[in-house]
């Protein structure tokens, strides 16, 4: 610790006597400049009065005579009336004017100027000359003008002004000379007498000096002073034995303290290095304080240590628990706490001090548990089941990353966690019984409903007791939906079992109604309505057997752009002839034309089905059935729920009856299939369904609002379509082929007689000649026979004992340019790839009409004859036959 300053060693002395006289001069010089400034300033405003008192008394002189000379214009007399003037030695020039303003007359005087041009303009009053009128019986008859010469008034100004100033400064010097002196002798002398006394005093031992008095100031204030610092000087050396003594206690107490304590002195040198810092460091304080290079040897690694000196001066003295790693005498690593206590405990002599905690041990054990904390956290975070640990009051105490989810606020419950909710009464029940629980549960999340697979289990300490309760929480969502859709599947195989075995045997049906309804109505003759109104309606049943065929294999329609108005009001017109009387349909379309794209025969089912349930919902009371169409733009706050639907512009198709409404509980369950609320044999449960699944293949949304005894509104959203509708002409004439010019021959083959006959009818019709067989191993011999007989087979896809594939294959093998077209009620995506590795040309979708299989043999043979010859395979038969 530094010892006590010498602060009674006084500075380098000004005399006090120069001063004082110095300080006398300069004041008297000012107040001997201020008062003879005064004297001349009054002298000059006498000055100036006179001199203007003495310009009228010369001006009334000649008054008449100037008069005289500006009544007559008299120029000569007022010549010399202006020289008359000039003589007096004030007077610098004369100027007559006549009563018109004229100039009758100027005289002037030459004056000395240019040297004094400064002191004029400062010390001249600007009223430097006397305008007077001149008058004649009452009437002004001129005007006379005198100029001062100023350069005169001046000059004698300057001799008077001169011996003023002079003599007020010689004054008050003298007065200052003669007040510094009695200074000196009365006050300075003894002053400085007493100031080295003072001087004299040792700093270590002030109590052995005695300041005395100056002589004659035993009782005056220098007197007193001189006894004050006395008794002073003996104060202060008491104080500073007690602070020797006090330094020595501190010093011992710091030494052995069991922290460790470093200081600093202001040019950054350790000055205190105590016991524990010798211990820990391994080096001396005889080492260290004092030594330049001290952190150096604490710190060797220069980057280290210059970061450390470079946050030690940007921290200053304010720091808490800093750690720095130092380098032992043994070249150890040893990590201190340092805490600086500057500020708040100040210590003479050093500009900072710190104390250190040795925190070696327990760094290391920190960085032990943080690497177990983190492998433990790591294992726990990679799990793929949320796991979280709670305390008996439910506090948590540890989580995982697949937690997050579960800790985000209900979309129903704002002010308790998910956690505080749902897994609260599994806490409660493992707290209470002490066993492990698992459960299954559906927790409300922000994204929706997710479903846990929850096992609650306790912990226990050492001693067997309670103390947290730990969940794993596994998200099995993904796994019901799984299990879900396995269902859904099996249910959708069963329906395709069931749609695949009646399909083919109801289009046949179809077909052949098609056909004798067609034969009908040609041989009719004319355009019988109830006969087109049966082609139609089969038509409609062939499509609807495709869209359950395709809603159980999942196949695709063929979309086309279509207008929703035609289709809405040819659908609600068929439906007021089924619905009772007592139901009123209203069909409300409020926009222009609304193009989509989609299968016409999906918007029938759809519609139907809709009207269907709307018309059950109603049973045998009074009601309405209404359908709106309109349009409307996406996003909207309308439909906020709609949200997997891109921006734009939609057609809205709504049906609303006024019926028994939906039960809330069963709002979200109507589109699942087989679900019904309708007694058994009475609903199957898919009719919702299947719409669902049609507006959602066609990138619509559909939503449902209902209310118990209020009735339903059913909302579908399609995406507006710009391109032009081609929606097909049902009224095209049929049989518009006319007769070919060179004789064709067709196989038709089918198993099904009826139609058989219906197509070779129609064939016919249009000019073919065509070899029926209902055989297709008949078919296949006749045809071995003669190979090239026939320009086109038509057959059936299923048939006993040979499907079309095989028949279609040994056609090929017989025949390679033989044209073949496939017939079916359901033609998938593996039996396209089948038509393609067959080179079976086209395909007609069963129950097929005569306009339909006319147009698809006319265009086929057009496209033969289009193709070039080829040669015939050198096969036996084909010889044979040519």
């Amino acid at each position: 610790m530094g010892g006590v300053s010498n602060s009674l060693t006084p500075p380098p002395i000004h005399r006090l006597a120069f001063r004082q006289t110095r300080l006398a001069v300069l004041a008297a010089l000012f107040i001997g400049l201020f008062i003879s400034g005064v004297q001349v300033t009054l002298d000059l405003l006498t000055e100036q009065n006179r001199l203007h008192q003495r310009l009228e008394e010369a001006l009334d002189v000649v008054r008449d005579s100037a008069e005289q000379a500006a009544y007559n214009l008299d120029v000569t007399m007022a010549k010399r009336v202006a020289q008359g003037l000039l003589r007096f030695d004030f007077i610098q020039s004369v100027r007559f004017l006549d009563n018109f303003g004229s100039l009758m007359t100027h005289e002037e005087k030459t004056v000395s100027s240019g040297q004094l041009d400064w002191l004029v303009s400062l010390v001249i009053f600007d009223e430097t000359s006397l305008s007077s009128d001149l008058f004649h019986k009452g009437e002004t008859v001129g005007q006379i003008i005198i100029d001062l010469d100023n350069y005169r008034a001046v000059q004698d100004f300057i001799a008077r002004s001169s011996w003023i100033i002079l003599g007020g400064i010689l004054r008050n010097l003298f007065l200052a000379l003669l007040i510094a002196t009695l200074f000196h002798h009365a006050l300075t002398l003894p002053l400085a007498q007493l100031v080295r006394q003072l001087s004299s005093v040792d700093p270590d031992h002030p109590d052995k000096n005695q300041i005395q008095p100056p002589a004659n100031h035993e009782n005056d204030e220098l007197g007193i002073i001189s006894n004050t610092v006395s008794s002073v000087l003996r104060q202060l050396a008491l104080a500073m034995n007690k602070q020797k003594q006090a330094e020595a206690n501190l010093r011992t107490i710091l030494q052995n303290m069991p922290i460790l304590l470093e200081a600093f002195d202001d040019q950054g040198n350790i000055v205190i290095w105590n016991h524990e810092c010798e211990r820990v460091s391994g080096y001396s304080a005889d080492e260290i304080v004092n030594n330049t290079n001290a952190l150096e040897k604490l710190y060797p690694d220069p980057v280290y240590r210059e970061k450390m000196i470079a946050q030690w001066q940007l921290r200053g003295n304010n720091y808490r628990h800093w750690r720095w790693h130092i380098r032992t005498k043994q070249n150890q690593k040893r990590v201190i706490s340092w805490s600086n206590i500057s500020q708040t405990c100040p210590i003479p002599g050093w500009a900072s001090w710190s104390v250190g905690i040795d925190i070696t041990t327990q760094v290391q054990a920190e960085a032990d548990r943080r690497i177990m904390e983190n492998r433990l956290q790591a294992i726990i975070d990679n799990a793929d089941s949320a796991i979280f640990i709670r305390n008996p009051e439910g506090k948590l105490l540890l989580t995982n990353a697949q937690s997050a989810p579960l800790f985000q606020q209900s979309q129903h419950d704002t002010h308790h966690t998910i956690i505080n909710t749902a897994f609260d009464r599994h806490h409660q029940s493992v707290l209470k019984e002490g066993k492990p629980k698992q459960t299954e549960e559906y927790i409300d999340l922000n994204d929706g409903i997710r479903i846990y697979l929850c096992n609650t289990f306790p912990l226990l300490d050492d001693q067997n007791t309670l103390f947290a309760i730990g969940t794993i929480a596994t998200d099995i969502t993904a796994r019901k939906e799984i299990e879900n859709q396995l269902r859904h599947a099996q249910k959708m195989e069963a329906i395709g079992t069931l749609s695949g075995g009646i399909a083919h045997d109801f289009n046949n049906i179809l077909g052949i109604i098609i056909g004798y309804a067609e034969l009908a109505e040609l041989e009719e003759n004319q355009n019988n309505q109830n006969l087109s109104e049966i082609i139609k309606a089969a038509g409609r049943g062939r499509d609807l057997v495709s869209q359950l065929l395709s809603f159980s294999r999942s196949a695709d329609h063929q979309k086309e752009i279509i207008s929703l108005t035609p289709l809405i009001k040819e659908i609600t017109q068929f439906m007021r002839a089924t619905l009772p009387a007592s139901i009123v349909v209203n069909v409300d379309i409020q926009t222009e034309p609304v193009q989509i794209h989609a299968a016409p025969v999906q918007i029938h089912q759809i519609l139907i089905n809709l009207c269907t349930n709307a018309s059950q919902a109603m049973a045998d009371k009074e009601g309405l059935l209404a359908v709106r169409l309109s349009k409307t733009p996406l996003p909207t706050q309308q439909f906020q729920s709609a949200k997997e639907l891109t921006p734009g512009e939609y057609a809205l198709l709504e049906v609303s009856d006024t019926g028994s409404g939906i039960a809330p509980e069963h709002i979200d369950r109507i589109f699942d299939p087989f679900f019904t609320t309708k007694p058994h044999g009475h609903g199957t449960g898919l009719g919702l369904s299947v719409v669902h699944g049609i507006v959602t293949e066609n990138s619509g949304h559909i939503g449902v609002k209902s209310q118990l005894g209020k009735g339903t509104t059913f909302t579908l959203l399609f995406p507006i379509s710009d391109h032009t509708s081609s929606t097909k002409n049902n009224n095209e004439p049929r049989l518009n082929r006319p007769t070919p010019s060179t004789p064709t021959h067709i196989m038709l083959v089918d198993d099904e007689t009826a139609l058989i006959r219906t197509g070779q009818h129609f064939l016919n019709k249009a000019g073919y000649n065509v070899s029926t067989f209902t055989d297709p191993q008949e078919a296949l011999q006749v045809f071995i026979e003669d190979p090239v007989h026939f320009n086109l087979v038509i057959t059936d896809l299923s048939m006993p004992n040979m499907s079309g594939f095989q028949l279609a294959e040994q056609l090929r093998i017989h025949n390679p340019e033989i044209t073949i077209l496939l017939c079916s009620g359901h033609i998938g995506d593996a039996d396209h790839k089948k038509m393609v590795q067959l080179g079976i040309q086209d395909s007609l979708k069963k129950p097929i009409t005569s306009h339909e299989l006319i147009q698809s043999v006319a265009k086929n043979l057009a496209d033969q004859t289009r193709q070039p010859e080829h040669t015939m395979n050198p096969d036996p038969l084909h010889q044979r036959d040519s």
